[in-house]
């Protein structure tokens, strides 16, 4: 078994150095007591001798026992410096799990230690002020990043989590132990001057001196301190808030004191700030790319930053997870792929692509040349996206010119690395593909490829979602034979047209439609020369119409609606002429040598002329279109001569 270690952790030094002392103090009074004797015996000049001679023998004694004073009290100071040192580490790894208060901690103990001195408290107390400032914080170790970064309210559950971190905080520093006054300034340095404050909700003097001296400067640097949600405060807006919250929250007299001295530890700060960026309240912030911080001149390159890293790329999966599950609409959910991915990795474009049949389209893009590259193709295989999309494999480092110098030329060449990846879907299909192109040396680090391939996933999984509910959604307002839309989405559409025409003052018309003689083709030829016939008569129709602005619906089986914003009435006539004319002109073989054809029946309606509703425009347009069809029977019965063939053969008049 091995034997304990009877070293100090100083290293040079015992753990029980006053044996040697005692041992050294025993050997010279034995060694000096016969001396002593012949001295008392001796002549005057002998004993000036032995008085000499016991004069360098105390001397080298107390020599002696001065050095190992000296280097226990050396070895006594390194410990304590290697203890402060290990809880500055403590806090600076606390605070760097949040970028936006990273350096809190050390500001705070300077700010509390130059308030305690100038207060003249005994130097015990202000040991104790320094290192409960620097462990105020520690309880936030137990509270869910989701909340401590959550970018809503909190709800009432969460709050009360979150007040819990001082109990928790001096929980674990009673562990250590450390000295009462550490733990209860911990403890309470969230409670109000007033009574309103946590955990205990003491009031005045009840709260600790320590609590109530970190409560001032900690809310001085949280107000200079810039948050997601809000810009730091000016110095002269903090010590305003500091002066009206004198009395109510904070402790008045302290408040008097620390605006006294406030400028000489401001100064003290930015002196240790210009040793250490690492506690400047400008630090790289969430905001800023992982890269570019890596590749910026102070980018934190240390442990600490490792840590901040991390804890950005928790919070921003965290939030892009949230706001892609939010979402089924394609237009919303790639500009937030894109924004969050420039936020976390950054890059100098990003193209996303859709897979479309055999090709790659680009749906979105965002960077440079961002309008020149949105809607390009990319054939099967082609490139380095085309080559993702075939095989499900990400490529990273490839030349960006493979897939941009077809549609950028020349500037292809400004970009010289990549990251592509696959989108997959739930189901392992490549539905798209993210490309990322750079002009950094060396490209993407491990660690923001490890986050692009998370990202890739979840983006993967978000737009598969989106294309299935839009196919889904297509499918449900769509009229699955003609591939016009159905009457629900015609319902919508007319609803949202007739709050348009009424906020701009525009005309809106409506067209219904019936076919003349459909019936018949049904009966003697069947359905599906019926639903061959809907689908001709459709294509004829939309034909007519403008493709832009204008919506046709298939209302109910052989009956359709058109949907005219903003069109002059004049031009309704001649609108209604030309589709008479294209429906009568639709003719289908059925057979060789027989055709058939059908006719059509149009009323019109008109906003706000016949009507403000969509009901009441449809009641009129029905109206009207059944006259229509009155008239055209009548036409058809008084003149045999214009009755439209239901069925010819090349030579004339067959079946009718």
């Amino acid at each position: 078994m091995r034997r304990p270690d009877k070293r100090s952790p100083v290293k040079g030094t015992r753990a029980n150095p006053p044996r040697r002392l005692w041992g050294v103090a025993v050997l010279a009074t034995l060694a000096a007591t016969p001396l002593a004797y012949e001295a008392l015996t001796a002549s005057a000049w002998t004993r000036v001798l032995w008085a000499a001679l016991f004069l360098g023998i105390a001397l080298g004694s107390a020599g002696y026992v001065w050095r190992h004073l000296t280097r226990e009290a050396e070895a006594l100071r390194q410990v304590k410096g290697l203890h402060g040192a290990m809880l500055e580490v403590l806090a600076l790894a606390i605070d760097a799990k949040d970028q936006v208060t990273l350096g809190h901690a050390r500001r705070v103990q300077i700010f509390a230690s130059e308030l305690a001195q100038a207060l003249r408290l005994p130097e015990s107390t202000v040991t104790a002020l320094e290192q409960a400032a620097l462990l105020h914080d520690v309880g936030l170790l137990a509270i869910p990043e989701y909340i401590l970064h959550k970018p809503g309210p909190l709800t009432e559950a969460e709050w009360a989590k979150v007040r819990l971190h001082p109990v928790t905080g001096a929980a674990l520093l009673e562990r250590a132990p450390f000295p009462a006054e550490v733990v209860e300034a911990v403890r309470h340095h969230h409670e109000r001057w007033d009574g309103g404050g946590y955990p205990a909700g003491l009031r005045g003097e009840e709260i600790p001196l320590g609590a109530r001296i970190l409560a001032v400067v900690d809310c001085y640097d949280a107000l200079l301190s810039e948050r997601p949600y809000r810009l730091g405060y000016s110095r002269e807006e903090a010590r305003t808030v500091l002066e009206r919250e004198a009395g109510q929250s904070l402790d008045p007299s302290l408040v008097g004191h620390f605006l006294l001295i406030v400028e000489a530890a401001e100064a003290k700060v930015k002196a240790v700030e210009h040793g250490d960026p690492l506690l400047s309240r400008h630090a790289p912030s969430a905001d800023e790319p992982l890269e570019s911080q890596r590749a910026a001149p102070h980018s934190i390159t240390t442990p600490l930053g490792d840590i901040a890293a991390a804890r950005r790329e928790i919070v921003s999966l965290y939030e892009i997870a949230q706001t892609l599950g939010a979402s089924l609409n394609l237009d919303e959910v790639l500009p937030i792929i894109s924004a969050k991915l420039e936020r976390i990795v950054g890059f100098g474009t990003c193209v996303i692509y859709l897979v479309e049949g055999e090709d790659l389209r680009a749906v979105h893009a965002r960077g440079r040349h961002a309008e020149r590259l949105r809607g390009v193709t990319l054939g099967a295989g082609e490139g380095l996206s085309g080559w993702v999309a075939r095989t499900g494999v990400r490529a990273v480092g490839g030349k960006p010119a493979l897939d941009l110098r077809p549609f950028l030329g020349t500037g292809a060449d400004e970009f010289t690395n990549s990251a592509i990846l696959p989108l997959k879907d739930r189901d392992g299909s490549t539905r798209g593909v993210l490309a990322l192109y750079t002009d950094w040396p060396g490209g993407y680090s491990d660690d923001a490829l490890r986050v692009l391939d998370i990202v890739a996933q979840h983006a993967g999984v978000a737009v598969g979602n989106a294309l299935d509910y839009e196919r889904t959604h297509e499918v449900a307002h769509t009229d699955l034979l003609t591939g016009l839309r159905n009457s629900r989405f015609l319902y919508a559409f007319l609803d949202r047209e007739l709050q348009r025409a009424a906020q701009t003052g525009q005309p809106l018309a409506i067209l219904m439609m019936d076919l003349d003689r459909f019936k018949r083709v049904n009966d003697l030829y069947g359905h599906h020369i019926g639903d061959e016939m809907l689908k001709k008569v459709a294509s004829r129709v939309q034909s007519e119409l403008r493709y832009a602005d204008d919506l046709l619906a298939r209302y109910a089986g052989d009956e359709f609606i058109a949907v005219l914003p903003n069109i002059s009435v004049d031009h309704l006539p001649a609108l209604t002429a030309r589709i008479k004319e294209s429906v009568e002109n639709c003719r289908m073989t059925v057979r060789k040598g027989r055709v058939v054809g059908v006719g059509v029946s149009i009323g019109e309606a008109v906003f706000p002329r016949d009507g403000r509703t969509a009901e009441d425009l449809f009641m009129v347009a029905d109206q009207r279109m059944y006259r229509d069809k009155q008239s055209r029977r009548e036409q058809e019965s008084y003149h045999p001569e214009v009755i439209p063939l239901l069925l010819r053969n090349a030579e004339g008049i067959g079946d009718h």
